[in-house]
């Protein structure tokens, strides 16, 4: 299980502090898909640097699996996988060196990092391409590599920023499909404004505007929230997301289509 408990990040510019996310908290649990939703700037990409280990918070702390990223990072590291928006792939390597590298990297000793590696393969469609070198690749053939990678250790949780980035119609359903397929025994966190991908596969929402974590929950409970604050008024299931957006934050549809 993901717990994100209490989370401060307060950067300390020239003439003034910054407060990047204020007292954020969230779990996210075995089995459970759940987006993390914000306009750019509202510090998703912060939360999540927190939550991987490359940032210190200021106050609070991250526990993953029961270990926390604070006091314990390179135990908490090894449970999760993370899917960057702008995956740091070595475009020189073939997919099969690119992943063997990635796989030998956490420690792995190459007779297992082989079958490690061809099952990524497998389960990750790249059978292919697996030969050719990442350069060629098109860019939803280079998001399947990127996820295979972030895949390949067995992790019990997967972070992705903004995984459906570029991505066209039918990539973004073979997107969904590998998702969706995720064992059970994961908790998955997609960091994204893409409300849409939100609503399609998400079981929980988390909803962040300026730092801050406006309000969370699965859509019955946000459409609860949404029917009292609106004194009754009948929410269609699809404009739960944007509603909540507008009526606890002031943010409008339209900004989302600007980002």
């Amino acid at each position: 299980m993901l717990e994100v408990c209490n989370v401060t990040k307060v950067y300390n510019e020239l003439w003034k502090k910054n407060i990047a996310c204020k007292d954020v908290s969230f779990t996210v649990k075995e089995g459970e898909i759940a987006s993390l939703l914000g306009l750019n700037g509202a510090g998703k990409s912060t939360i999540l640097k927190i939550i991987s280990g490359v940032l210190q918070p200021t106050s609070g702390d991250v526990f993953i699996s029961g270990k926390s990223i604070v006091a314990y990072p390179i135990q908490a590291k090894k449970e999760i996988g993370v899917l960057y928006e702008n995956a740091p792939l070595y475009s020189d390597m073939s997919v099969e060196e690119f992943l063997m590298f990635s796989i030998q990297m956490r420690g792995i000793q190459k007779r297992e990092a082989i079958d490690i590696c061809l099952n990524a393969i497998e389960v990750s469609e790249l059978e292919e391409v697996k030969t050719k070198k990442i350069c060629t690749l098109s860019k939803g053939f280079k998001q399947r590599v990127a996820f295979a990678s972030c895949l390949a250790h067995d992790p019990r949780i997967l972070i992705l920023d903004e995984p459906t980035s570029n991505l066209d119609a039918i990539q973004l359903k073979a997107f969904y499909k590998r998702i969706l397929q995720q064992d059970k025994t994961k908790a998955v966190l997609i960091s994204t404004h893409n409300l849409e991908l939100a609503q399609s596969i998400c079981s929980k929402h988390i909803l962040l505007n300026k730092g801050e974590v406006i309000i969370q929950g699965d859509m019955d409970e946000l459409k609860e929230a949404l029917t009292e604050r609106l004194e009754g008024q009948e929410i269609p299931r699809e404009k739960v997301l944007e509603l909540a957006f507008d009526v606890f934050a002031g943010v409008s549809k339209s900004e989302f289509f600007k980002n």
